[in-house]
């Protein structure tokens, strides 16, 4: 766990020690039994990419009380991540003024960045599910199925 100053206190990233993760999940905070089933899911879809969780893919939970107060500068100091995914995060929460379709990775700042739904409601949705899929593929470089 490490943690980056920010004008509203620190951030607390989650990735095993030792971890030079390449990855970042920003995922908005909430209870502990949604976390554990939101974590659940994501280790699940990292792992179909060949990602391991907790070090190739880090987590930073966002509370809400911090929606609007920290800055994605912020979050870019924590690492020097390649993919950043936002998930059930508004991206004005963290500062930027970009108009950004979800499930479209665009470059940012080095990294590239993609906006997806809150995980539960792409765990109850098939239909999200293929939405997240695709992007990962592409930007893993996974090959699609024929």
């Amino acid at each position: 766990m490490y943690d980056a100053p920010t004008p509203c206190g620190p951030l607390r990233l989650l990735c095993g020690e030792g971890a030079q993760p390449n990855t970042l999940c920003v995922v908005a905070e909430s209870t502990e039994a949604e976390q554990t089933e939101s974590s659940g899911f994501l280790q699940k879809v990292f792992a179909a990419a060949k990602q391991e969780w907790m070090c190739d893919v880090a987590v930073l939970p966002l509370p809400a009380d911090r929606f609007g107060k920290v800055r994605f500068a912020d979050v870019r100091v924590l690492g020097d991540f390649r993919r950043v995914f936002v998930f059930g995060v508004p991206i004005g929460h963290l500062g930027l003024r970009l108009r950004l379709p979800p499930y479209r990775p665009v470059q940012w700042q080095g990294a590239a960045l993609m906006l997806a739904d809150a995980p539960l409601a792409i765990m109850a949705d098939k239909s999200l599910k293929v939405k997240l899929w695709e992007p990962i593929q592409q930007l893993y470089g996974l090959s699609r199925p024929s």
